[in-house]
């Protein structure tokens, strides 16, 4: 089961799990490029992903992924 978020920021991860509250997923598309608008850890640990994509240019000038997202994803045991 793959989620592919674009740049979906905390609040729409918040509506999504209202909207499908057993929401399962093998592999994430981190929403926002990694950013610290997205990723709550909240959301992060109930859809519990195996695998998690970040879509980011390496030493991009916004600094993404945020190391907030990488240090939530490490805790949820999520591959990167």
């Amino acid at each position: 089961k793959f989620l592919f978020t674009g740049d979906l920021e905390q609040e729409g991860e918040k509506e999504l799990l209202k909207n499908y509250p057993k929401l399962k997923v093998d592999v994430l598309k981190v929403g926002h490029h990694g950013s610290k608008t997205s990723s709550n850890p909240d959301f992060i640990k109930e859809i519990n992903p195996k695998l998690a994509l970040i879509s980011v240019g390496e030493k991009n000038r916004y600094g993404h992924p945020n190391q907030e997202t990488l240090e939530t994803l490490k805790k949820t045991k999520s591959e990167y």
